[in-house]
């Protein structure tokens, strides 16, 4: 396996040089390396209809994760009130067992370097029904909280050491996201 870690970009926002939130949602949009330079028009209005959808229900702020993506201001309306960009780095760990598909979900990890106190990452791939905000009460002070996956077709012995990667609350932090892009990159390196 290999992981690509370009230099974090600096992000594209409407918010003031050093506003820190106390609140805000996130998701991730990226094009794999190989599909980078193609548009694809199911999820770009997947992600358009999350943002809509979660602009809906809440009054925080909605920072847009995006990696080597086309256009990302066309594509995500980024000029729409709440909505922020912050550029990251794809990150491709070819982790043994796993789907494909989720060679970039390292990428995530991106999450920990947001401009926020308190961060609840969201799938854009789930529809969002109603108001979440108290989504970041029910993590309390921990510095990370998530939930059991039950899903992904797993080796039994191992169920339960498992998190849903679709639904995270966690706090950001310098030092943590150092760390854990440091212990991406060795296991992207024990894996070849």
């Amino acid at each position: 396996g290999a992981m690509l870690l370009a230099p974090l970009a600096a992000a594209t926002s409407r918010a003031a040089p050093g506003t820190v939130h106390e609140r805000c949602y996130t998701t991730l949009a990226f094009r794999g390396n190989s599909t980078a330079a193609r548009r694809s028009p199911v999820q770009d209005g997947m992600l358009q209809l999350w943002i809509r959808r979660l602009r809906s229900f809440t009054a925080l702020p909605i920072v847009i994760m995006h990696a080597n993506m086309p256009s990302p201001k066309r594509l995500m309306n980024a000029t729409a009130h709440r909505l922020q960009l912050h550029r990251v780095s794809l990150l491709i760990v070819e982790p043994p067992g796993t789907l494909p598909w989720y060679r970039e979900q390292y990428t995530k990890l991106h999450a920990w370097s947001l401009p926020c106190r308190q961060v609840t990452y969201l799938d854009y791939d789930g529809i969002i029904v109603r108001n979440m905000d108290s989504i970041f009460d029910e993590c309390g002070s921990a510095p990370f909280c998530a939930v059991a996956d039950t899903m992904t077709p797993i080796n039994p012995k191992y169920r339960g050491n498992y998190f849903n990667g679709g639904v995270l609350v966690l706090r950001p932090n310098t030092s943590t996201h150092e760390r854990l892009l440091s212990d991406a990159d060795v296991d992207a390196r024990s894996k070849r």
